[in-house]
Formats: structure tokens, C-alpha cells, sequence
């Protein structure tokens, strides 16, 4: 009974873990895409590659090579529409998204490496391009790819592909750093403002059987969902719903607020007690925190885990006929 109490905790805490951080998830995009932190990123991305620098200076030919190849037609069309906010409209500089041909097209077509005709010119005519490059990293760059493409032109194209992929590869990690920061202070105030306390909510679920069977009930129903629906096509304001919709003590009130101050059943209400009383909350709210931090995949897996742990715990129903009149299984009888 103890085990099962606290594997049925376990399931529920996971439960309420997976649905705060599709709630962050949720904030996160909408954060990056108000303030265009994907395109920004990626701007930077193709600064430091074909720059080495994080943002060249104005009128410089590094800043002159950036806006040409940001402007080039190819990069141009995968850029969203305009948007407007309050009264003004934004226009992101590149896309959140540039695929290696794409790129690499484009950048042998600003340096020239094209002629009229659209076809590719001869290896030493794109070396004499390069070497006129006024982008002594972009020449440094360019060179050793062309030295090992030899005398093959799509394999000019594909190496080119390559070093951005790989560039492209770093971006990402910078972006889920970024992201991962933003999820952290999303989370810290969510759990705060709404003062979602996992110490508190797990000694709910261990005395409250009702809630713990409801709340257990929903994450079964959530674990044989497809995680990568979960994780992708969750809608903000589905996901408060379903938070709101949960029997736990959620939110901020005075008697919440007062168990700070006032004398509780165990404890006479001296400072210390009062004390100890701050600490176990804002452990509670830390840990609630750190838990969304970990993303929704975590916890949708570990929560599979504990459910299919759970049914392998359940003791298997009596067949019907089988038992004795006491419950028991009839012995065979004894052979003479």
C-alpha cells in the first residue's frame, strides 16, 4: 500500500511537471517570436561565418558582404511576411531558417562565382573571385574548401553545404542555451505568481486519495498520447485549461499567504516555526522550477515509465469461476 501511494505521488507530480512545461514551452515561442530571437540568432550565425565577426561594423565590407547575401533573392522569399506591433511594422533582417543549398547557392552567386547564363565558372576563374575577396575570412574560408573540391564544381556547391551545416549545428546550440534561460525565468514566474509548490502538492496527493486517483487517471490517459504531438501541437490556452481544471491548491490567497505568519496545528508560531515555514515554501517552488526546466519530453518519458511500472505492480484479477467459495484457488485433488 505504501509503494503504491507513492508510485501513484510519483505518476502525479510527472503529470503536473509535463503540463507546466508545455505551459513554458508555449511562453518561450511566444517570447522568440515577438522578439525574432530565432532570426537573430541566425543572423549572428552568418556573421560569425562569413565575418568572424558577431556584428560588423556599418559600411564596412564585411557589413557590405552580410547585406548581400541577406538581400539575395534566394534568402529573401523564406522570410516571413512584415508584422505589425503597436502601430509599427517589423521586418525580420533574415529567416529563422536557411537550408545548406540555399545558402550555399546564393553565396557563390554574390561573389560572383555565376555568370549570365547561370551556369557555374570555371575553378580558376572562382579562385580569382575569392582571392579578390576584400573578407580576408571569408578568403581563408573559401580557399581550403576550393582546394578540395579540386576540379569539381558541384563538390564546391556540396562543401560549401557542408561548412554551413556545421556552423548551422553550433547556432542551435546557442539558441537552446538562450532558450533554456528564457524557460527558467518563464517558469520562475509561473511557479511564483501561481504558486505552484511541489512540496505542498505532493503532501496533497499522499492524504487526498480522490484528488491522487483523478489526477493519476488523467496521466494515464496522457502517457498513451504520441510525444511528439505533446510536445509540438500544444495550444497556450489549452494547456492553462487543463492546469486550471486540475484539484490541486493552485494560486495565491490569504489563507495561503497568512500560513506563513500565523500558528499552525504543529508548531506554536514562534519565529523559528515561522521561519522553517518560508524555507519549505520556497524549496517547494524551487524544485517545481528546476523540475520544468528539464522539458516535457523528460517528464513524458519518466511518467511512461512509472505508469508501466504502476500496471505491472496491480495484482491480476481472479478468473471467474476459479476460486474457491473463500477466494482462494480450489488445490487438485490428491492422486492415489
Amino acid at each position: 500500500m505504501f509503494g503504491s501511494v507513492m508510485l501513484e505521488v510519483a505518476i502525479g507530480l510527472a503529470f503536473i511537471y509535463i503540463l507546466l512545461s508545455l505551459l513554458c514551452s508555449s511562453l518561450n515561442e511566444m517570447i522568440a517570436g515577438f522578439f525574432n530571437l530565432r532570426s537573430k540568432n541566425l543572423l549572428t550565425a552568418l556573421n560569425q561565418l562569413l565575418t568572424n565577426e558577431a556584428k560588423p561594423a556599418e559600411n564596412s565590407a564585411a557589413a557590405t558582404l552580410i547585406s548581400k547575401v541577406t538581400s539575395h533573392p534566394f534568402i529573401s522569399a523564406l522570410k516571413q511576411p512584415p508584422v505589425r506591433f503597436f502601430g509599427k511594422q517589423r521586418d525580420e533582417k533574415v529567416p529563422n531558417y536557411i537550408p545548406p543549398h540555399t545558402f550555399a547557392v546564393t553565396l557563390l552567386d554574390t561573389i560572383g562565382a555565376r555568370g549570365g547564363d547561370g551556369k557555374m565558372k570555371t575553378v580558376t576563374s572562382i579562385r580569382s573571385l575569392i582571392n579578390k575577396e576584400e573578407n580576408e575570412h571569408l578568403k581563408r574560408s573559401l580557399l581550403p574548401l576550393l582546394d578540395n573540391a579540386g576540379d569539381d564544381l558541384e563538390k564546391i556547391q556540396s562543401n560549401i553545404e557542408a561548412w554551413f551545416d556545421t556552423s548551422m549545428g553550433r547556432a542551435s546550440g546557442w539558441y537552446r542555451r538562450q532558450s533554456q534561460m528564457i524557460i527558467l525565468l518563464v517558469a520562475a514566474v509561473v511557479v511564483t505568481s501561481m504558486n505552484i509548490d511541489t512540496i505542498h502538492i505532493a503532501h496533497v496527493l499522499w492524504h487526498d486519495s480522490g484528488v491522487r486517483t483523478a489526477l493519476v487517471a488523467q496521466a494515464e490517459q496522457l502517457a498513451k498520447s504520441d510525444k511528439d504531438a505533446l510536445t509540438k501541437d500544444q495550444n497556450y490556452k489549452e494547456v492553462v485549461e487543463k492546469i486550471e481544471g486540475l484539484s490541486l491548491p493552485l494560486g495565491w490567497d490569504s489563507e495561503s499567504v497568512t500560513k506563513f505568519w500565523q500558528n499552525r496545528e504543529d508548531a506554536k508560531g514562534d519565529e523559528e516555526s515561522r521561519l522553517w515555514a518560508v524555507l519549505v515554501k520556497i524549496t517547494g517552488l524551487l524544485i517545481t522550477i528546476l523540475a520544468i526546466s528539464m522539458g516535457a519530453p523528460f517528464w513524458f518519458d519518466l511518467l511512461n515509465k512509472l505508469v508501466d511500472l504502476r500496471s505491472v505492480g496491480k495484482r491480476p484479477s481472479s478468473v471467474a469461476g476459479a476460486p474457491g467459495r473463500e477466494g482462494n484457488a480450489q488445490k487438485p485433488p490428491l492422486a492415489e
